[in-house]
């Protein structure tokens, strides 16, 4: 395993289960960028109840694609926990980051998830607002009806379509 981890190759770590935990957090925790992002991919697939903690914690690095991965584990765990730290990610710079973290709230946060993807609603990028309306479609969220059918004037024809179809 150490061999492993000094060559770099950290998602072969994950054969070693939980064993290969505490390396790969170190590395997310203090290793450059590209190692974090394999780090956290790792992670990912492994079980273990320190893989949680560990994406809220990586949801704080400068690497979106670490974040971006990070949100997709915490949509897997569907841990409530988490909801409050995903949530935040709804407001990051990066775009994609803002789309992975709508279906992580919904999975994280259930019915309380539908206040804060309202405001996704009024989001720049279309790509969100369709993401935000998809799922508060799927929620059910009555709160949203309002939300949505100002969406129904969009630029974009997806995201019309989506709050359209969602509303009904």
């Amino acid at each position: 395993m150490m061999q492993i981890l000094a060559m770099g190759d950290l998602e072969q770590l994950e054969a070693y289960g939980p064993e290969a935990v505490a390396p790969l957090l170190e590395m997310l925790r203090t290793g450059p960028p590209n190692k974090q992002f394999s780090a956290v991919k790792a992670l990912n697939r492994i079980h273990d109840p320190r893989v949680g903690p560990a994406m809220i914690e990586a949801l704080h690095k400068n690497n979106s694609a670490v974040r971006i991965v990070a949100l997709g584990a915490l949509e897997r765990l569907a841990d409530p926990t988490a909801f409050a730290e995903v949530a935040k990610m709804l407001r990051d710079p990066d775009t994609n980051v803002r789309g992975a973290a709508v279906e992580a709230v919904v999975r994280c946060g259930g019915p309380r998830a539908g206040t804060a993807l309202v405001k996704c609603l009024k989001d720049f990028s279309w790509e969100v607002r369709q993401a935000a309306a998809s799922a508060l479609g799927l929620l059910g969220e009555t709160s949203a009806v309002e939300g949505l059918c100002g969406l129904v004037n969009d630029p974009d024809h997806d995201v019309r379509e989506s709050a359209i179809t969602r509303s009904e």
